[in-house]
């Protein structure tokens, strides 16, 4: 029986949760869709708990617009996803 590893990444600023677990899912969700309604819905996600992700990253960004969370967003994503790959491949 081999251990496994398992657990979340977070990006946290100023101390406070900024990116991972569903909040991936939904950016990824809002640049496939185009809305934040239609993400949130897409990932079983109230709208109010979605625009409320998207508003506190937005409030703890340095570049808090529209570009930013798509943008920026996206490149995290992909570095916690890149990292989850690696951790995989390492097992």
């Amino acid at each position: 029986m081999q251990p496994e590893i398992e657990g979340q990444f977070w990006f946290k600023l100023q101390g406070k949760p900024f990116l991972g677990g569903a909040r991936i899912q939904l950016l990824e969700q809002v640049a496939a869709t185009g809305s934040i309604s239609a993400a949130a819905r897409a990932i079983g996600m109230s709208y109010k708990a979605a625009r409320d992700a998207i508003d506190a990253m937005n409030n703890l960004s340095d570049q808090p617009d529209e570009g930013w969370r798509l943008t920026q967003g996206a490149e995290a994503c992909a570095l916690i996803k890149a990292s989850h790959v690696l951790l995989a491949v390492t097992d």
